[in-house]
């Protein structure tokens, strides 16, 4: 039974280049609610006081024309895990209480989140139903030194930046094949599609308890 006071909450992630906006956008065509939480990390990183304290950090190589530049600063952050924590740790805070909010003022019965770095931060606690989206690892390699124009090492370097892919499937409650073409990953999610009202609500915690003092 639907709780009176929220949706249903759904998270899509998996690993870089897997197909997650792929989804997003099918589920969108259904006339579902999605959220891309790294839209809601881009528009914090506009802000005047993030933006300074990230400045002040990585220097202003991470700047292009007087604003964070998220291309550079994905260089920088790749590179080595203390700084992508370090900046995990100022923008996942503001990027849970944005949830909330989302959360509180959504009206349908489903709400979705796209959240790529969903196990890394702990917030498959937040959601009824945690949908990954996988590809075998060179198929995603291929993709994203296609997509961002980066050599395989790199791409490495990034896919290796996260958990990864096979503890991501373990993790997750429903896991979406996308080592082949747009329309074999559509058909997996009409089957879901049809599910949906069968899973129960489950969430432990808001995303917002997550953030510590």
């Amino acid at each position: 039974m639907k709780p009176p006071d929220r949706p249903f909450l759904i998270a899509i992630t998996g690993a870089i280049a897997s197909g997650k906006s792929l989804a997003s956008n099918w589920f969108r065509s259904q006339g579902y609610q999605v959220v891309s939480t790294d839209k809601i990390a881009h528009t914090i990183l506009d802000d005047p006081d993030i933006s300074r304290k990230i400045r002040d950090h990585f220097g202003d190589g991470v700047c292009l024309e007087g604003r964070i530049d998220r291309k550079l600063l994905g260089k920088v952050i790749f590179s080595e895990k203390r700084h992508q924590q370090w900046l995990n740790r100022l923008i996942h805070p503001q990027v849970f209480k944005e949830m909330d909010s989302i959360i509180r003022e959504a009206e349908a019965d489903y709400l979705i989140f796209e959240v790529p770095l969903l196990f890394e931060s702990g917030l498959e606690r937040c959601f009824d139903l945690i949908m990954n989206i996988d590809a075998e690892e060179e198929i995603l390699i291929n993709r994203i030194t296609a997509r961002d124009r980066i050599s395989e090492s790199e791409a490495r370097l990034k896919l290796a930046s996260q958990l990864a892919p096979v503890q991501k499937a373990r993790l997750a409650d429903v896991n979406i094949n996308n080592n082949g073409s747009v329309e074999m990953l559509e058909v997996q999610l009409k089957e879901l599609f049809k599910n949906l009202p069968y899973y129960d609500f489950r969430r432990v915690i808001k995303p917002g308890d997550l953030i510590q003092a």
